[in-house]
């Protein structure tokens, strides 16, 4: 009789896990259970659905959790580069833009699941969706998977099932929940890379409007951290690659609140002058006409009253020189307070998960449970936006793979 290893979640680390299993050693059984009604609907969305799938400069620095260090063996174990090539094999070509971003060339996540299922299809594993595991227990020296109606026997299990976040596209937490009744810990749970809400009704009057800037993160009103780019003003407050960046902050406990760069390449002394020289140009002008051309209308407005101007019918030659290092201030230093998130649905991955030291980091097998093992967000590991979360889920679902599979043929 083969043996059997079942794997639990068909997102990335999931079918990353079987494929290099089953490459591993050909002879034993591999299937995929998958909660959804397919696999790998949550790498769809990712990249804006292009699949941003790894980053050429990637570096442990990039990644969060109570221990990085963990991921080191995986990381180092299965590279970037390695990563490319497999893709590569599978007919995957890819395209390197800014910050070292991969995506596929075609510009479609779709090809790079497709491309998994085609490898999986080919190599023999086997896929069962719609199935949710209720339960894991030990039977004779394996493991007895519980479902609605259905068992499965297995000599090694892998839990791929991901953490909290985009519960709709497949991570509800139910595997973080399968471990914890095995013994094991999980810390404190957030929803990371995300969009961040601001008590104000201010932003309401900006939402739609997207400005490039610098962005920072402010914790006890010192600046921790920062991003640059496209940062979009919503209903309920920012969002756009550096606010997601950012937004990890708020799953560390270092984040009060957002300050925006409007004008990075400009220094303060002469954006000072800048609009000094605008008063007298545009002296015939009223104050609602002030940024025409320089900033978005709405979010000069914005910067007038927080300098306290209420009117902006004042003409602009009424400006005084106190008023124009105020407003050059606020340019320079935009500031948000954030009073939280914008939840798990819309959360790219989740901070905190399975604490990393009840496992082994060569192998990414349990301590409690030989021959159980874990890959993917499901770890108290997460990375920053650009490519690097996805890498977690090839390097420790390539490790966990190969790991499970070569435990089970020593049997």
């Amino acid at each position: 009789m083969k043996r059997t290893l079942v794997i639990i979640g068909g997102g990335a680390s999931g079918l990353m896990s079987a494929i290099s299993a089953k490459s591993a050693v050909p002879g034993i059984a591999v299937i995929l259970l998958e909660r959804l009604d397919r696999v790998g609907k949550k790498l769809l969305a990712t990249g804006n659905g292009r699949c941003n799938f790894t980053n050429t400069k990637l570096t442990l620095d990039n990644y969060c959790g109570e221990d990085t260090r963990f991921a080191d063996a995986a990381l180092s174990g299965f590279t970037v580069s390695d990563t490319i090539a497999f893709f590569e094999r599978l007919g995957i070509v890819p395209r390197v833009e800014n910050g070292g971003k991969v995506f596929p060339y075609s510009g479609a996540a779709a090809s790079v699941l497709d491309a998994l299922r085609s490898e999986s299809e080919r190599l023999g594993v086997k896929t069962v969706c719609g199935v949710t595991v209720k339960s894991i227990l030990s039977a004779d020296g394996g493991f007895l998977l519980l479902s609605d109606g259905e068992e499965y026997l297995a000599d090694a299990v892998i839990v791929a099932g991901g953490g909290k976040a985009s519960p709709s596209l497949g991570s509800d937490g139910s595997c973080l929940e399968l471990m914890k009744s095995l013994g094991h810990s999980v810390s404190a749970l957030t929803p990371a890379l995300v969009q961040l809400k601001t008590p104000s009704d201010e932003v309401k009057a900006l939402q739609g409007i997207k400005v490039v800037c610098a962005a920072y993160s402010l914790c006890n009103g010192r600046r921790v951290k920062s991003d640059a780019g496209e940062v979009l003003f919503t209903s309920y407050g920012l969002s756009g690659p550096p606010i997601f960046q950012l937004s990890s902050g708020c799953a560390l406990g270092a984040l009060d609140a957002i300050e925006l760069d409007l004008t990075p390449e400009i220094e303060a002394r002469d954006l000072e002058e800048m609009l000094v020289l605008r008063r007298k140009n545009l002296s015939h002008l009223t104050c609602e006409g002030f940024f025409t051309g320089f900033i978005n209308k709405r979010v000069g407005n914005l910067i007038f009253r927080r300098c306290g101007v209420q009117k902006l019918s004042i003409p602009v030659n009424a400006i005084t020189d106190r008023l124009t290092r105020d407003l050059a201030a606020c340019i320079k230093s935009l500031r948000f307070d954030i009073s939280g998130t914008n939840g798990w649905e819309n959360a790219q991955v989740t901070a905190g998960g399975l604490r990393v030291n009840q496992f082994d980091p060569d192998t990414l097998m349990s301590r409690l449970h030989p021959g159980l093992f874990c890959a993917g967000e499901i770890f108290d590991i997460f990375g920053d936006c650009g490519g690097y979360n996805l890498q977690w889920a090839w390097s420790s679902g390539y490790l966990a793979g190969i790991s499970a599979a070569v435990s089970i043929d020593n049997l």
